[in-house]
Order: C-alpha cells, then structure tokens, then sequence
C-alpha cells in the first residue's frame, strides 16, 4: 500500500520497518529535511525541527491509529 509518490502510507507498519531498516530515521529525516522525490524539503513544514520530523515519522510508523 503506496500513498503519493510511492511513499508508505500511515499506519502500514510494514512499509515503514522496510524503509527504517534501509535508510535509519536518521536517514529518513535527511530525506524530509532535504525534500525527495516529490516531496517538498521540509515537508511543507518549514518551521518543523528534526526532533519533530522523527515524531512524525514515528507516528506515521505506528499501527495504533491505522484506522483512520
């Protein structure tokens, strides 16, 4: 399951371990900070600290809230 841009969407715990497991969230928050692919850097959240890029991908990363 692939959300834009072929990136994982939240809540898909496997996509996300994959992504973890290659890139480290050091990695990943490199690639928010610097923008990849078609996303933008930053993320659109240019006030956004590298602290709260690892919150989110954290929560992105979780099952809890897959519901939504």
């Amino acid at each position: 399951m692939a959300g834009a841009a072929g990136a994982p969407k939240s809540g898909d715990v496997k996509a996300w371990a994959a992504r973890l497991k290659v890139k480290g969230m050091d990695g990943l928050v490199a690639s928010v900070r610097n923008g990849l692919n078609a996303m933008p850097p930053g993320g659109l959240c240019n006030s956004c600290s590298d602290e709260d890029h690892v919150a989110l991908i954290s929560y992105m990363a979780a099952a809890e809230h897959a519901d939504f």
